[in-house]
């Protein structure tokens, strides 16, 4: 009996702890439509070239700049 009234008392507690915090979503949602945040991304890696033993590989660095938390992302390369 008193285990069932401990666990009733931790889910009502529960649900008003979650009921209780919109103001910092409603306040973070504002602040991000104002900026636009991006990220940095940076790719190095080598472009092999005809030669077996790689003496003429192309160094590529390249950096792209991608919206922070965007809705819609399409990967081309897994690795």
């Amino acid at each position: 009996m008193k285990k069932t009234v401990l666990y009733l008392v931790v889910a009502l507690m529960f649900v008003l702890a979650a009921c209780g915090n919109n103001s910092e979503k409603e306040q973070s949602k504002s602040e991000t439509k104002g900026s636009k945040e991006t990220v940095k991304i940076e790719n190095n890696y080598k472009m092999r070239g005809e030669k077996k033993d790689g003496s003429d590989a192309k160094k590529v660095k390249e950096t792209v700049e991608v919206p922070k938390n965007p809705k819609n992302a399409v990967v081309l390369d897994y690795g």
